[in-house]
């Protein structure tokens, strides 16, 4: 990675070179990768596509999941019921 070196730190892009923080040196990198729309409808990457179609349905699936067994949760937190029951057979035992 390029160090900078000068007064003005830099964090940001222009052009094809990126700046940024990382830990306390700033660095310069040039842009890399493949770019969106090759992913999109290069026949080369169907499995990366179909990977992420996957994943996408997995996560939406797993949210279906979590989000309603969170908010039962913080209920029980609010309403002291989750003490209550904890304590239960300590109380009664």
């Amino acid at each position: 990675m390029a160090q900078q070196k000068g007064i003005i730190p830099l964090r940001g892009t222009i052009g094809n070179i990126t700046f940024y923080k990382s830990g306390d040196a700033y660095l310069a990198r040039e842009k890399g990768g493949i770019d969106a729309n090759r992913i999109a409808t290069d026949p080369a990457f169907q499995r990366t596509r179909e990977n992420g179609a996957e994943f996408g349905n997995s996560s939406r699936d797993s949210e279906a999941v979590i989000l309603p067994s969170t908010q039962i949760y913080r209920f029980t937190i609010a309403t002291g019921f989750y003490h209550s029951t904890t304590m239960l057979p300590f109380i009664t035992g």
